[in-house]
């Protein structure tokens, strides 16, 4: 009888635990100031159409607070194309993002910033970055 053979080709309760219990933790690591493909923004807003006529959009949530050097996630659900500037210049230009599409968006200055949509000024967002 080899009950330590038999214990040994199956995974303990313990080791499914601890492997469990280190997922979260194979995640972590620095981040780097330049934004790439990869990269999961800190916050995502949404742009979206309101219901109903005329033509009317907004941002949601309407303002957001990131940490200097985080990435701003900006979903555009809407069947347009929208340009996207931030006042005071936040250093981050003109953002183009197509219908359908999300952008991620680094910023790297500190302040408040009201980000709106070029082509729809009542699209607004508050950006606080500390």
């Amino acid at each position: 009888m080899r009950p330590t053979l038999r214990l040994l080709s199956r995974p303990s309760a313990a080791a499914c635990v601890l492997t469990v219990a280190l997922l979260p933790i194979a995640g972590c690591g620095s981040k780097s100031s330049t934004s790439d493909a990869n990269e999961t923004a800190a916050s995502t807003v949404s742009i979206a159409e309101k219901v109903g006529p005329p033509d009317a959009y907004s941002f949601s949530p309407t303002s957001v607070q990131l940490s200097k050097g985080s990435a701003l996630g900006i979903e555009n659900k809407t069947d347009e194309d929208h340009s996207i500037a931030c006042k005071p210049d936040a250093g981050v230009g003109t953002t183009k993002i197509a219908e359908n599409e999300t952008k991620s968006v680094m910023f790297s200055t500190t302040g408040t910033f009201t980000c709106s949509s070029t082509e729809h000024p009542e699209a607004t967002l508050s950006v606080t970055v500390k």
